[in-house]
């Protein structure tokens, strides 16, 4: 009997040191490796992810832009209601030379500038009916609109940014998983190739031991690749190189959902961008169809020309005036009426059409108003739905964990002692790295799930659910 020990725990103690050598200078090349094609290993953690994307994030930067574009668009429209155009206004012209030039003892007087200059007021609408005033409400809508579409451009961002950090501690645990099964392979094939040499196991299990080995080498590598392109993408949003590799010690922390369904649908009802932009186009339609209304009445409209404060020089004179047009000095207040109705053309009779045709715009953007809440509320109904089955699994798993464990712990216990069948610890072991897997990965989608419904719902955290903080280490 102690033979047969010897015979067993000598070879299982020689693999062990060999598969500590094998991952050792596995580790080392590794290492080497990644020096030499200059990768650059940072560690990496949720908060700082979210502040060195939101500083240095590419998209965020151009809507940095976008924000001094939209203030100075609005400046434009406030300005054109609230207050009159006034120019300063040049013109001069000068005879530099005749081509047939008759009189040559006029040809300097000729050449004299003559112009003016000065300051000039441009026709400032009084009233019109309140056109004008809706279309500055429409643009004023538009405006805060745009304000907010880049406030939670950024909150989506910043959302894309704790996803993918989460994503990403996901895949290095599945890595670490499908290592650890590697592990477990390599020293059953190991032994298996003792035995074989020493025809205490027949070929064919030999060989499956083989082919077992090579199968988790594969799922390694895979592993391997998937953590490198989740490397990629996070160094990409937080405007890192993109040849870095991160090391994170964190752990995702599992928390049920808290928020009540209807309290969502509130919620997104005041909050979701989609819902936002499509009230934004109704008020909007609203306005334009108004406009629309009052532009095919003949109403009058009351303006007043202030005209211009003018320095008039030339050969013979200079003289300063005030002035609506030359040699005029009048101040006018006018009311004029411009209507157009249309017989026969593009706009229809008496421009039915063209009033037509902003009635159904209106009543477009009214039915997209209802179609986007209504999408939101069945988008939040079909993601609660996966968060609760989800909590269902994870429960299940978290379970299974603890089971697979010690059925793979008794499966090689038996199998070193010759007591057990090679398929037996070979469909422990995929069960165990499965299960683990599977459990990870559960984790991680009911975390992007309450992301989703928070991106829906349209707010930063779920209430009593602060993204942030479900990491530890």
């Amino acid at each position: 009997m102690s033979k047969r020990l010897t015979h067993l725990i000598v070879p299982l103690i020689l693999h062990l040191f060999i598969i500590g050598q094998v991952f050792g200078e596995f580790k080392n090349y590794m290492g080497d490796e990644l020096r030499d094609i200059g990768i650059n290993i940072k560690n990496l953690d949720i908060n700082t992810a979210i502040e060195q994307g939101l500083r240095l994030n590419h998209d965020q930067h151009l809507r940095q832009f976008e924000g001094e574009l939209i203030d100075l668009n609005w400046k434009d429209s406030y300005y054109t209601f609230w207050f009159p155009q006034v120019d300063i206004v040049m013109t001069s012209s000068e005879l530099l030379s005749s081509v047939n030039q008759k009189s040559q003892n006029s040809a300097n007087d000729l050449k004299a500038p003559t112009g003016s200059v000065g300051i000039e007021v441009k026709e400032y609408s009084l009233f019109n009916w309140g056109k004008d005033y809706l279309q500055y409400q429409s643009d004023k809508n538009t405006y805060k609109r745009n304000v907010q579409v880049l406030s939670e451009q950024r909150r989506e961002l910043k959302l894309l940014l704790m996803a993918e950090y989460f994503n990403l501690i996901t895949l290095k645990k599945v890595e670490f998983f499908k290592k650890e099964q590697l592990r477990h392979a390599s020293f059953v094939y190991r032994l298996n190739k003792e035995k074989f040499t020493l025809n205490k196991i027949r070929k064919q299990e030999y060989l499956q031991s083989r082919d077992e080995f090579l199968r988790a080498q594969d799922e390694y590598q895979e592993a391997i690749m998937n953590a490198a392109v989740g490397d990629e993408r996070i160094a990409y949003l937080i405007g890192d190189t993109s040849s870095t590799r991160y090391t994170i010690k964190d752990n995702i922390v599992y928390k049920k959902l808290f928020i009540k369904q209807e309290e969502a649908f509130q919620m997104s009802a005041q909050r979701n961008p989609d819902v936002l932009n499509t009230l934004n186009d109704v008020e909007n339609a609203n306005i334009n169809y108004e406009i629309e209304q009052k532009d095919n009445l003949p109403l009058p409209k009351i303006s007043l020309n202030f005209g211009a404060y003018r320095h008039s020089f030339g050969q013979d004179s200079h003289h300063t005036r005030y002035e609506r047009t030359p040699h005029d000095g009048d101040v006018d207040i006018s009311a004029s009426i411009n209507a157009t109705w249309n017989l026969m053309g593009p706009g229809g009779l008496f421009n039915s059409r063209k009033t037509a045709r902003a009635l159904v715009t209106k009543n477009m953007a009214v039915k997209n108003y209802l179609k986007y809440k209504h999408l939101t509320k069945s988008q939040i109904r079909e993601t609660f739905k996966k968060i609760i089955n989800l909590q269902s699994q994870i429960d299940i798993l978290d379970a299974k964990i603890e089971t697979v464990e010690k059925t793979f712990d008794t499966t090689l216990d038996n199998y070193t002692r010759t007591q057990t069948a090679f398929i037996n610890i070979k469909d422990s072991l995929i069960s165990m790295t499965q299960t683990k897997e599977d459990y990870a990965m559960a984790i991680l989608e009911h975390l992007q799930q309450k992301i989703k419904l928070a991106k829906l719902i349209g707010i930063e955290n779920l209430p009593n659910d602060i993204f942030e903080t479900l990491t530890k280490q």
